[in-house]
């Protein structure tokens, strides 16, 4: 049987692919051999600090070659790595190591040990497909910090052998991706697990120029990026992506029209809309497309990838009927162990597998539907269903109504009080078009469209949107951006 660990993986690679340039990162490189020779090393004094089989390591460390190499000593200590955001003032820091229950932090090529109390935790046996591989802190729907813990057999099943995406040892894939965003699960383990090279990302900022650059210079195959700005290259940058063979995006919906724009520049290109939640390593579902595809009003998150199931399910947790909508549930090799210290919430989101009561399934709260195909189309979060002037009204299907009008490049609706108890639409529109002439626009089409209650009463267009470190649209910092 294949393993499912990620260092032992790793270094079958190593031993077989040894000469071939692993990473690179401003002109240095690193091959396997070099690669685990070096995490080899850096694994034997994490041991010599006493680090017990088990303990959380903190990674400070931004994207680069270190970073790499300390992933890969701390799990070949039999640790579990946790990358924290060094740029957080020092107060989050504390609290987010605090968080973690690191037992030491790894700045740069250094660790330090940490020497505070904490709460006792059972030391795994051995090096197996259950271990923690590392925790991911999200804050989901809620804006409460959760550390989600992603055992090996997750990562392993994300990247190898499997039916969404084929990584030949030719390919080069680009670590774009904050090391505390979980995309870069994808770009790191894609690469090294699968005899590729890795190539990081040289500046903090998301420049599209240093990416075309990035692209050309280093041979860049494979790209992941978030919706937002698969988006914004799509429309303003499109020849940045020169080179790609296949290009990844999710996060949040994909837009047909940022598609067809691909395609009419790179008819030869895979591109891979990819769903799926942190609490199931990264992708749970995926939909390839090529030039020749069909393609409907939407684009489909796809089908389960291997070593995935996915479930449709009403309230009751009974299966729905192929073409209605129901929340999806997610099991398999993917399923992660839990939120860290929260047992509460663990419990809510990670209930047991009816069919295998042993083995548990995550609740995704995203509503889908089954296509007459088998693939599944995304109809927005469970609690995007808010109730306005008596109605019950999906914010995501407004959204989708939005892009569809010609000229919108992006759209985000919220319902927010008006002052007086009840609650209001609010969109939010990226537009490059005149922001007058372009919500007198939007409010007719929607209006010959949509129930008013479903239309907005307030419109905001803005010529880009604010995006957090992640790359995705950040919310919370629309209403404060001005309006051009």
């Amino acid at each position: 049987m294949k393993s499912l660990v990620i260092h032992e993986v790793f270094r079958a690679i190593a031993r077989s692919r040894g000469d071939r340039i692993a990473v690179e990162c401003r002109g240095r490189t690193l091959t396997y051999r070099e690669l685990d020779a070096r995490s080899d090393a850096l694994s034997v004094d994490i041991r010599r600090n006493h680090i017990e089989r088990g303990a959380h390591i903190a990674i400070l460390t931004p994207r680069s070659i270190d970073a790499i190499v300390a992933m890969l000593a701390i799990l070949k200590a039999g640790c579990a790595y946790v990358p924290i955001d060094g740029t957080y003032p020092e107060a989050v820091l504390r609290d987010a190591m605090m968080r973690s229950r690191a037992a030491a932090v790894m700045t740069g090529g250094e660790m330090t040990r940490l020497s505070r109390d904490r709460s006792p935790r059972p030391a795994p046996t051995s090096d197996g497909p259950e271990t923690a591989a590392y925790v991911m802190f999200t804050s989901g729907t809620t804006g409460e910090p959760k550390g989600v813990v992603v055992p090996h057999r997750g990562v392993v099943r994300l990247v190898r052998d499997t039916n969404y995406i084929r990584i030949r040892e030719e390919d080069t894939f680009l670590l774009h991706s904050p090391l505390t965003f979980d995309a870069s699960t994808f770009e790191i383990w894609g690469a090294l697990l699968n005899g590729a090279t890795l190539v990081v990302y040289p500046e903090p900022a998301f420049d599209p120029n240093v990416l075309a650059d990035t692209i050309r210079s280093r041979e860049v195959t494979i790209l992941w990026l978030t919706a937002g700005l698969f988006h914004a290259l799509a429309r303003r940058a499109v020849e940045s992506l020169d080179g790609l063979t296949t290009l990844l995006a999710g996060g949040d919906v994909i837009h047909p029209d940022a598609v067809e724009r691909i395609f009419a520049r790179y008819p030869s290109i895979t591109l891979i809309n990819g769903y799926g939640p942190t609490e199931n390593t990264t992708f749970t579902c995926c939909h390839r497309m090529t030039a020749g595809s069909p393609r409907g009003p939407s684009i489909p998150i796809g089908r389960p990838i291997t070593g995935t199931s996915v479930h449709v399910w009403g309230p009751n947790r009974e299966p729905v009927a192929r073409g209605e909508v129901g929340e999806l549930y997610t099991g398999g090799l993917g399923v992660a162990l839990g939120y860290l210290d929260a047992p509460e919430a663990t419990a809510a989101a990670f209930v047991p597998d009816p069919d295998h009561p042993s083995q548990m399934l995550y609740r995704t709260g995203d509503l889908v539907r089954e296509l007459p195909d088998g693939a599944l189309d995304f109809v927005g979060r469970s609690d995007s269903l808010v109730k306005v002037r008596g109605y019950r009204v999906s914010t995501t299907e407004v959204q989708q109504r939005i892009h569809r009008i010609d000229g919108v490049e992006g759209a985000v609706v919220r319902a927010e009080d008006d002052g007086s108890g009840s609650r209001s639409l609010i969109a939010y529109v990226q537009s490059a078009r005149d922001p007058r002439s372009m919500k007198q626009h939007i409010k007719r089409a929607l209006e010959a469209a949509l129930p008013p209650y479903m239309v907005p009463n307030v419109i905001h267009v803005r010529a880009t949107f604010p995006l957090n470190a992640n790359g995705k649209v950040d919310a919370r910092a629309l209403a404060g951006a001005n309006e051009t």
